[in-house]
């Protein structure tokens, strides 16, 4: 079978490039609501991006690849990687709130502070083709957390591998949506100080001891 080594560097580079092109849709805009939430979505990525590049690639350590299938069939011969990196398990669910500006780190959209922030000026088939990304992003990153901290799809009693990894998905997505409900939204400058107080530590200990454990 023939593998793409690059799974985890592809979709480091895609999500970057979507909050790039928030900011860029923010500020070309030129409203003001528009650029403050371009401008913040920018200024957040400085806070997570590190602790997200980190807690994405710990699973390829153990798996000696960056492809996704090698990730998962490793988990399926060894253990979940949320027991041997529990984490970095928090930190990516953490890292992806921010990149889907989920409360609470909705700051870019801020509807009681900049409207509707970035999207403020979007409308029509646009502005529903946005909501639509931002819903497919959230179903990814669901997917991605299970197949890179759950197992993937495995075979469990007697569903098959599709359904299991179906509940994976939710379950993670359920997650999500719970940590979403009972915060209430941070200010920019608390999620820059948090991130890099507190997130970017966490996920340096968890190099640490995968280090230690693993022996690399």
């Amino acid at each position: 079978m023939v593998y793409f080594e690059g799974d985890l560097i592809f979709l480091t580079f895609i999500f970057t490039v979507i909050t790039s092109l928030v900011f860029l849709g923010g500020f070309s805009s030129r409203s003001m609501f528009s650029i403050v939430g371009g401008l913040r979505a920018a200024t957040q990525l400085l806070g997570y991006e590190i602790p997200l590049v980190f807690s994405l690639l710990y699973p390829a350590i153990p798996a000696g690849s960056f492809s996704l299938t090698r990730i998962v069939e490793w988990q399926q011969n060894s253990i979940w990687t949320i027991w041997a990196q529990p984490i970095g398990f928090g930190v990516l669910i953490t890292c992806m709130l921010a990149e889907l500006e989920l409360t609470p780190f909705d700051a870019p959209e801020a509807e009681t502070e900049i409207v509707a922030g970035w999207s403020t000026e979007f409308s029509g088939a646009r502005l529903a083709l946005i909501r639509l990304g931002k819903n497919l992003e959230l179903l990814l990153v669901s997917s991605l957390i299970s197949a890179l901290y759950l197992g993937g799809p495995e075979q469990f009693w007697i569903l098959p591998p599709v359904i299991v990894s179906l509940m994976k998905m939710f379950i993670v997505f359920f997650l999500m949506i719970f940590l979403r409900i009972i915060f209430a939204r941070f200010r920019i400058d608390q999620i820059l100080v948090g991130m890099w107080k507190y997130l970017i530590p966490l996920a340096i200990t968890q190099f640490l001891m995968i280090k230690i454990i693993w022996g690399l």
